[in-house]
């Protein structure tokens, strides 16, 4: 297939440190937030349009340049559906698990199993993360429940960033 090589250099900043762990007025408004959500989801949207499994998707893996763009990188665990078969709805099963933990979806951490759920779950907690600038650690394994999220709002978020992900985030896990 085809290999594309970015230079580091040009994207000198990733999603994880502008978002998560700056006070940069630009990096922590909610627009900003709300683009690099965008711009996540576009992304791993194309890769599987394309056919392809990121599976480490996360923050630190989307870079941003002087120009706002924002692109994914680290594709040292990414695996190509079509390699499997012609079914994009398949799912691999490896010897061990890959990825972060934190964004890892269940059926991956049980029986290794990835698919495009899997990116999709990753994609998801990545897009709360940016949007509440919150920072997800590794011994919290299944952020994504609505326990979980009730008790991180009401600690964490203002109060619109609260009606925005009880809307869409907390809603879709019940």
């Amino acid at each position: 297939g085809n290999t594309v090589y970015v230079e580091l250099y040009k994207f000198p900043k990733d999603l994880e440190e502008l978002v998560l762990h700056t006070e940069d007025f630009l990096a922590t408004s909610f627009v900003f937030r709300m683009y690099a959500a965008l711009a996540v989801l576009n992304a791993v949207l194309e890769l599987h349009s394309m056919g392809k499994l990121h599976m480490d998707i996360k923050p630190l893996n989307f870079l941003e340049d002087d120009m706002v763009m924002i692109v994914a990188s680290d594709f040292g665990f990414a695996e190509n559906l079509l390699q499997h078969g012609d079914n994009l709805n398949e799912v691999i099963r490896l010897p061990k698990t890959k990825g972060t933990h934190g964004f890892i979806a269940n059926e991956v951490y049980q029986r290794a199993e990835y698919s495009m759920k899997s990116d999709v779950y990753a994609t998801g907690v990545s897009i709360l993360s940016l949007l509440m600038r919150l920072p997800i650690k590794a011994k919290d394994p299944q952020i994504a429940t609505p326990s979980t999220l009730e008790r991180l709002l009401n600690k964490r978020a203002g109060p619109y960033d609260n009606e925005l992900i009880r809307r869409y985030f907390v809603k879709v896990l019940d």
